[in-house]
């Protein structure tokens, strides 16, 4: 991909991000010094397109991106070295230190996290004891208001205990991305988390939302988090 198609897939995947739109070329010409015209920028996304990173909804003539286009993006993006604002940091710290035991600083920072980044959170205290909070968040999201999606994702939630091994083998200690089809939890949704042990106990700790997630600034929130626990 040269630069250009590069650049461009950047401006697609954050305004769709934001907007929760198709992008057309007229927005992306209209709003960002490109350079080049507009049939240029129509010629660049449809090679886009092409190679999967794209796609055409039926009742627009703008773009959203893919799967593909999300990995790619984030592969961009990753080392951008985004910094949780500081409100943020204090709504989570707070919620996490006024609980009583260890238990319920997680559950009550998971309630924080679940609100600040608008999805659903999900902590796995071992294999096969898991808290979920936040669902109606995820629900919220335009992305699943189809019959479909809202019943695939009920019933992922439905069976989170006998799933959430699969995660911890697919989360590290790291901050770890999970984008559509590599996220064990459903191909509707992307997942951001990390490991780590407290009381030689093993715990999972992670956000679930749409593909159409702001990957930049979730990764963030989940790597002050992951240092509020393991400091």
């Amino acid at each position: 991909m040269d630069e250009r198609k590069k650049q461009l897939l950047m401006y697609i995947v954050e305004d769709y991000i934001a907007s929760a739109e198709p992008v057309s070329s007229g927005q992306l010409v209209e709003k960002y010094e490109i350079g080049v015209s507009s049939a240029t920028v129509r010629n660049d996304m449809a090679s886009l397109e092409q190679d999967g990173y794209l796609i055409s909804p039926h009742t627009s003539s703008g773009r959203i991106p893919t799967e593909l286009g999300y990995k790619a993006y984030f592969e961009f993006k990753s080392d951008s070295g985004k910094i949780l604002n500081a409100s943020e940091q204090k709504r989570i710290e707070k919620a996490y230190t006024l609980a009583c035991d260890e238990r319920n600083q997680l559950k009550s920072a998971a309630r924080a996290l679940a609100d600040v980044a608008d999805g659903a959170v999900i902590v796995g205290f071992d294999r096969n004891d898991v808290y979920y909070t936040g669902i109606s968040h995820l629900f919220s999201q335009p992305e699943f208001c189809q019959p479909h999606i809202i019943y695939g994702i009920g019933a992922v939630v439905d069976r989170l205990e006998e799933r959430i091994s699969e995660m911890f083998s697919s989360v590290r200690e790291n901050v770890t991305v999970r984008i559509g089809s590599d996220n064990p939890f459903s191909d509707e949704c992307s997942f951001i988390g990390f490991t780590f042990v407290k009381d030689r106990c093993e715990h999972l700790f992670g956000l679930m939302g749409p593909m159409r997630m702001n990957y930049l600034k979730n990764v963030a929130r989940l790597s002050y988090v992951r240092k509020l626990f393991t400091n």
